[in-house]
Parts: structure tokens; sequence; C-alpha cells
């Protein structure tokens, strides 16, 4: 390279040369892109083809796509289809005999009497069955489906996106395939419940609290984005988890507006006509009685959950440990925070519920933060914030 007046003059060709290989890598890599996502998309198909075909009890469990829950959620897209609830409770009750003869029969009185206690549960969730009235209206009954089914899709592809903005794709590829092949997490990502939906809409609240960019545009979409979790299953504990993460973050104005929000968009959950919105199995009525069981709640869940993971999805069982291995050890970090407020969060959630052995159900929100904190800590930018590798 030529040498003028102490300084090195570039060589136009080299430059040329410089430019047709940063273009020749770029396409290089939106082709390799673009196979991966065509990959996820079948594995993808697979993986529901498989679910469409092969459901029902194993080893005693449900793992039917149409669960004793969901039949609420039909019914009430039914009626804000046609508006004609006598005909549409004798059609989820038919529908429920062919497809789940394994639980109990549905009775059309329940699914007509508002007073049950399942619809006074479910009325304040109306974000799944409103969602599902296209899909019902050109498919019928397993349009009910289409939203879980979609919702796993967007777990894998976007799970495979960050992992491309990470410069991860080996990692994100491994992530997505075990999310494919984790029995626990296809089972409640896939039936007609809200679970999937849930999944994804806290996976893009977690995804903007992981940027660490709280532009005024985050913010909106952070707000905005409340309100439809709370519209799809009760879940304050795990959104105050994140304004009190915020709270320490020193956002004490973000913390407050997102405490507030949820708190607001939580009344309706709480204001439900519910006998005992604690531990609604228990057999007691006594509020202090519930008080004092609720410790015990708490110890009962976790040790159920764990066993049931080492006796059903041991692979998912060593991610959860890992994971929160990772997060006590670099408890500073945010990913670390926010899967930890995730996981208190989540095991409130369980605990005041008080059903033993779900499988993992109430903690499946864990799933997309558990993604990012992989991703975080084996991407070669794990020693960098977030904030440092946005786009």
């Amino acid at each position: 390279m030529p040498r003028v007046c102490g300084v090195y003059k570039v060589n136009p060709s080299f430059n040329r040369f410089r430019i047709i290989k940063e273009n020749v890598l770029s396409i290089n890599n939106s082709v390799l892109n673009t196979c991966l996502i065509f990959f996820v998309i079948c594995l993808w198909i697979a993986t529901t083809t498989a679910r469409l075909k092969y459901n029902g009890l194993v080893l005693g469990f449900d793992y039917n796509l149409f669960q004793p829950d969901g039949a609420y959620y039909m019914m009430r897209t039914l009626n804000w289809i046609s508006g004609n609830p006598i005909e549409n409770s004798k059609l989820v009750v038919d529908w429920y005999q062919t497809h789940n003869p394994a639980i109990p029969p549905i009775g059309v009185e329940g699914l007509l009497t508002q007073n049950n206690s399942t619809w006074a549960v479910v009325n304040p969730r109306p974000l799944y069955p409103f969602l599902s009235i296209p899909f019902v209206q050109l498919i019928g009954p397993n349009g009910m489906l289409v939203i879980p089914f979609l919702s796993l899709l967007a777990l894998m592809v976007g799970t495979l996106l960050v992992s491309i903005k990470l410069d991860s794709r080996t990692w994100g590829l491994a992530i997505v395939v075990l999310i494919a092949s984790s029995p626990t997490i296809i089972r409640w990502m896939t039936p007609n419940l809200t679970d999937s939906l849930l999944v994804i809409l806290f996976g893009a609240i977690f995804y903007i609290v992981w940027l660490d960019n709280f532009h005024w545009k985050n913010v909106i979409l952070l707000l905005t984005l409340i309100p439809l979790v709370s519209a799809t299953r009760f879940c304050l504990p795990i959104l105050i988890g994140i304004a009190v993460l915020h709270f320490l973050r020193s956002r004490k104005m973000l913390s407050a507006l997102v405490f507030i929000e949820s708190l607001i968009c939580a009344l309706p959950a709480m204001l439900a006509d519910v006998d005992k919105p604690i531990l609604p199995q228990a057999q007691s009525h006594d509020v202090t009685n519930l008080i004092i069981e609720l410790p015990f709640s708490f110890i009962k869940i976790a040790f159920f959950e764990f066993a049931q993971l080492f006796v059903l999805d041991k692979v998912l069982l060593f991610a959860v440990f890992f994971c929160l291995g990772i997060s006590l050890y670099y408890s500073r970090q945010l990913t670390s925070q926010l899967f930890l407020a995730v996981l208190i969060g989540a095991w409130i959630l369980s605990g005041i519920n008080g059903v033993v052995g779900v499988n993992f159900r109430y903690q499946l929100p864990l799933i997309p933060v558990m993604v990012m904190l992989f991703l975080h800590k084996f991407s070669g930018f794990k020693n960098i914030s977030p904030s440092a590798y946005r786009g």
C-alpha cells in the first residue's frame, strides 16, 4: 500500500473488495436466517400436526387439546358469534363428549348459568375468546386451537429471532428444538386455554424490559400490553414483580405507572364473585384458616411441581434449576433479576391457587425469560448489557 506524506493511501480496489465482501456476508446471513426461519416453521408444523393426531391421556395426565376450562372460552366465543346460548351450549357439550370423553360430562346448565363459579373466573378473561372469533367462524370449534398454535409458533420464531439479534443462531436453534420436544411446554402451549397467549404477551413485556431502553414508545407499548395480559388471565403478582424490578433500578415513575395500571386492570378478577379467591380447593371457608394454610400451600406446590417435572420433563427441570443458579450468581444483572421476579410471581400465583400437580402450567410465563437468560449468557455478547446491542 503506497505511503503519501507519512499517511498510507488506501487503494480504491481494496475498498471495493471490502465492500463486496461485506455485501456477500450480508447476503449469506440473510439466506441463512431465512433458511433457519423456514426450518423452525417446518418444525412447528410437525409439532402441531403430531399434537392434532396424538392427544389424550398419558400416564394418567390429560394431554387433550380440549381442556375442561376451555369449554367456557368456546361457549363465550360462540355466544359472541351467534347469540344463541342454548344451541351453543349443546354444541359445546356434544363437542367435548366426542373430543375429550375422559373428563366428567359438561352439563348444559353449567354453561348457561352465569351463577356458575367458573364463569366468575372466566369473565375477566375476554381476550382469548375474542381473538378466536374469526377462526371459529371459519372452521368451527377447532378454531379455538388457532390462537394457541400461533402462540407456539411465535414463541419458536421469536426465540430464533432474538438469537439472530445476538449472533447466537446455534444456541437459538437448540433452544427451539428443546421447546418443540418438551412435553410440558407443548402440553400447555397447544390446548384451548389462555396459557399460550399469556406466554407470548409476557414475552413481549419481558423483551421490552430486557432491552433496558425506555424511550417513550417502549413505555407506551409496555403500558398497552399490561391490560392485554390482565384480560388474558389474572397475573398481578408477576406484574407487581416487574414494577418492583423497575423500582430497584431507580425508575420510580415507571414503577408506579406499572403498579397502578396492573392493579386497576386486575380489579375485575379480584372483585369477581368467587367463593374462595384463596385456596379454592381447601375445605375450610374461614379466612383465618386459609391464611394459615397458605404458607404450606407454597411449600407443597414447589415440591410437587419439581417432583412432577423430574418424572415427566427432566430437561425442563434442569433448565429451571440452571437459570435459577445463574440468576442467583449474577443477581445484579437485569436478566437475572427479571427471571427471579417472574419466578416469585408465578410461585405466588400457583400457591394462591393451591392446585397440586398442574405440571408447570402456572409457571409457563417463565419460558420466554428463560430463553432470554440462556441467550444472554451463551451469546458472544454475554458480558454486555442488552441495551448495548438493541437495534
